[in-house]
């Protein structure tokens, strides 16, 4: 995970606030009124490669977890405009490593994690459903920025909207435009989301993730 603009005594990390144009990303817009309706890490200026929260597969929306993003994601779709809003954020070298790591962790566990679907739905109430090993795009992008001690105003025991998380960075905003005007040399990387899964993969895998949240929400 290369920071092509970073030096040895400045090395950055982007949060990324993102116009999603599926149609859980529109009906998310509808309900909360705001532009943005997905959060995403990188270390590329450019956000070639984003670390997030989300579904694998264009075609499985419940079937979600970490997810390596390639910015080709966003020209999937066809549109002509994708709004985003950049946060870029200064770190030590020290604290740059501690957020390689943080990542670097849930990306070789990932098979362990799953999207928090409850915690989608629970943001109707305003309210936080925590669940072992499990994240929202929103979740995961504040405990990074929690953990790693990062962002101090942030406090990982309370509910969070994007609009929050916006708040909260907006000392740190360094672009706000269309977002297809940002990338070159863009491949798909380790990102799937180009792969149709049969229904009846859908439908398994679908089951399969809430039956996971339903056994651990027992748990925690």
């Amino acid at each position: 995970m290369p920071c092509p603009v970073c030096t040895d005594t400045v090395k950055y990390i982007y949060v990324a606030f993102l116009t999603t144009p599926t149609k859980i990303g529109k009906a998310i817009r509808k309900f909360t009124k705001n532009k943005y309706s997905h959060v995403v890490l990188s270390f590329n200026e450019d956000l070639r490669t984003m670390y997030s929260f989300a579904r694998y597969n264009v075609n499985s929306p419940l079937v979600a977890g970490f997810v390596e993003e390639s910015a080709l994601r966003y020209y999937y779709f066809k549109q002509k405009d994708i709004p985003v809003k950049i946060c870029k954020i200064p770190l030590t070298p020290q604290k740059h490593t501690e957020v390689l790591d943080y990542i670097s962790s849930v990306r070789n566990n990932s098979e362990q994690y799953v999207y928090n679907l409850f915690a989608l739905a629970a943001a109707s109430i305003h309210k936080k459903v925590q669940i072992e090993k499990s994240y929202t795009c929103l979740e995961f992008v504040y405990s990074v920025l929690y953990s790693c001690k990062i962002e101090t105003s942030i406090d990982i025991n309370s509910y969070y909207s994007i609009v929050d998380l916006e708040n909260a960075l907006s000392k740190y905003v360094v672009y706000e435009g269309n977002f297809l005007t940002l990338t070159s040399s863009l491949n798909w990387g380790n990102d799937l989301f180009y792969y149709r899964k049969s229904v009846r993969k859908v439908i398994t895998g679908s089951l399969r993730q809430c039956g996971t949240l339903i056994k651990r929400s027992f748990i925690s």
